[in-house]
């Protein structure tokens, strides 16, 4: 099995997809996805980008040209508004998550949900007792 073969079907596996639910996400059949782990056929360059950009990785970590996955780095002009650092590094973070599966993700959000839950009630306590420096 190639480089490219082994990769996706590990990185699959380690999202916890079936070949059926990759498919759907590529707008491939399962039969295309065991064609490409197996190396009978060869992804187009759209579809490995695809790949690269669901599981967040570079196209050479696909390739097997590295052993780097190289996290997604988001482009300046595609964050959704003027960020500082701090922003930055955790929509940096948000996309290298995706290669998590489901149930990790769902961890996280449920912390993040708490979290803002918790910020919002003490910023609502703070403005009830008058105070300004929020």
């Amino acid at each position: 099995m190639s480089d490219l073969g082994k990769r996706i079907k590990s990185l699959r596996i380690e999202k916890g997809l079936t070949q059926e639910q990759l498919g759907k996400i590529l707008n491939v059949g399962k039969s295309t996805i065991s064609q490409y782990e197996n190396n009978i056929n060869t992804p187009d360059t759209n579809v490995i980008k695809k790949l690269a950009d669901y599981f967040c990785c570079s196209v050479d970590y696909l390739l097997g040209r590295t052993d780097e996955r190289n996290g997604l780095i988001i482009p300046e002009e595609k964050y959704p508004y003027n960020v500082n650092s701090n922003s930055k590094k955790f929509y940096e973070m948000i996309a290298r998550a995706k290669v998590l599966p489901k149930r990790n993700i769902e961890q996280i959000s449920d912390a993040l949900e708490a979290l803002l839950k918790h910020h919002e009630e003490k910023i609502k306590h703070k403005k009830s007792q008058g105070k300004t420096d929020i």
